[in-house]
């Protein structure tokens, strides 16, 4: 699904909160950018093509629903889920680590989790922490302190254009 930041910003009523709506999601920023006004329809060919690897990726996952981590990437696992941090915008980071591991190893082909894809999805979940941290609804007691906090976040990340300034 797709949002704008105002609308994410606003989705956060007490209800969602308290079910954990923030912590099961992943949140990618980007912009939007004009690049092509109409869309060329898509080869049968690559349709084609995607067919076979989802079903390659498919077969692979039936005959092993289960993945072994190997040794190496176990140790760098454990030690990644000692030292991580421990706030609410960490929250699930490991339960959903887990669950992309299996999902990169079997796109990669692979028997199990080696320390590659280990390394892969923490560096993964260590970004979506400092999103999380960077994308946090702004929690204020009036409109002008609200207002104020988006100021400082949007000048702590470094500098702007003028046209992302007047936004």
């Amino acid at each position: 699904a797709a949002s704008t930041l105002g609308t994410y910003e606003r989705i956060w009523t007490p209800k969602l909160i308290d079910i954990g709506f923030a912590n099961r999601i992943l949140i990618v920023p980007g912009t939007a950018q004009r690049r092509i006004a109409t869309p060329r329809r898509v080869s049968f060919e690559h349709i084609r093509e995607l067919h076979v690897a989802v079903d390659r990726i498919m077969r692979q996952v039936d005959q092993r629903p289960e993945m072994a981590f190997s040794h190496e990437a176990e140790e760098l696992y454990s030690d990644w889920y000692a030292g991580k941090e421990l706030s609410v915008h960490a929250r699930r980071l490991d339960t959903i680590a887990l669950r992309l591991m299996v999902l990169l190893a079997a796109n990669d082909s692979m028997d199990g989790i080696d320390k590659g894809t280990v390394k892969r999805v923490i560096e993964i979940a260590d970004w979506q922490l400092n999103v999380r941290k960077q994308h946090d609804p702004i929690d204020a007691d009036n409109k002008i302190a609200m207002m104020e906090q988006k100021i400082r976040r949007l000048l702590s990340a470094g500098p702007k254009t003028e046209r992302v300034l007047k936004q």
